[in-house]
């Protein structure tokens, strides 16, 4: 009787196991190549990399306040993003600057299935060279779940 309950016991981690792999992401976020559709336009850009990981620039926007378009790898590939919502400091228009400003602003593909949330916060000015240094967190929902990085890079012009 005690090997059944203790074969029973196994068999119950066994199946929990499973479940809470089954949960879990099954995709990755991506450095984006050279290639990534973004990098061929002109103009002021932001480019976003994982905090501490300056290297792999996982996110890229155009940082338009109307018609914005984005890029983000996800499992080898590249999706291109719409802007759909935009918040300064909370408020839709806003057009508040400097440092502290908090940045809201949300992307989807063409299909719908990945969403992107950038919140990201503007930290020091560099005018010398046109640009803003911004970190915050990337929220990206693809296949049914959602992964949040917390990222660091900024928009230059």
């Amino acid at each position: 009787m005690r090997i059944l309950s203790f074969g029973l016991a196994i068999a119950a981690m066994i199946l929990s196991s499973a479940d809470a792999l089954a949960a879990a992401a099954t995709w990755k976020i991506e450095a984006l190549p050279e290639s990534a559709p973004l990098y061929k336009q002109s103009g002021c850009m932001g480019s976003f990399s994982p905090k501490g990981n300056s290297t792999q620039t996982v996110f890229i926007d155009d940082s338009a306040d109307v018609n914005s378009h984005a890029d983000i790898k996800l499992d080898g590939k590249i999706f291109e993003l719409n802007l759909i919502n935009s918040k300064v400091n909370g408020k839709v228009g806003g057009d508040t600057s400097g440092p502290g400003t908090h940045f809201d602003r949300s992307f989807k593909d063409k299909t719908g299935a990945v969403s992107v949330l950038a919140a990201l916060i503007a930290g020091k000015d560099h005018p010398e060279a046109d640009s803003t240094e911004l970190a915050g967190m990337l929220s990206v929902t693809y296949k049914g779940t959602t992964q949040k990085i917390a990222i660091e890079g900024g928009v230059a012009c």
